[in-house]
């Protein structure tokens, strides 16, 4: 009888997935250059779980990714990469609400290509 408790709080925690939304809409590049493109949905929303895709022109070692916030203090969100094909990566995240009607954040991601290290930074929107 004392166990009913930790396994009802198992099953919520194990289903807490199924509460938090994930976006459908449609992937564009938002960042392209001869080393990597980079694309994400058209719209991002706060609380919404969302996809960038990585692809690198090149090799791609130690390829690394994070999300600096820019317009409010919400700190980094570091990104975990998945490999999906030779010099394909994808990283699902999801940010958390603010005050602000847009937030304005920073993907920054690091690769070295043939041994030479890369830097590409650029701004993210993403709506309450």
């Amino acid at each position: 009888m004392k166990y009913i408790g930790l396994i009802g709080m198992c099953l919520l925690l194990g289903g807490c997935d199924l509460l938090v939304k994930q976006s459908q809409q449609e992937s564009r590049v938002i960042y392209q250059t001869e080393q990597v493109t980079i694309s994400a949905p058209t719209r991002i929303n706060a609380e919404e779980i969302f996809t960038f895709n990585l692809k690198f022109g090149g090799s791609a070692e130690q390829v690394r990714a994070k999300l600096v916030s820019q317009s409010m203090s919400m700190g980094v969100v570091p990104l975990s990469l998945t490999a999906v094909a030779p010099n394909h990566f994808r990283a699902q995240t999801l940010v958390g609400k603010c005050s602000e009607t847009k937030m304005v954040w920073q993907l920054e991601l690091s690769w070295l290509e043939n041994g030479h290290p890369r830097l590409a930074q650029l701004p993210i929107d993403i709506y309450r």
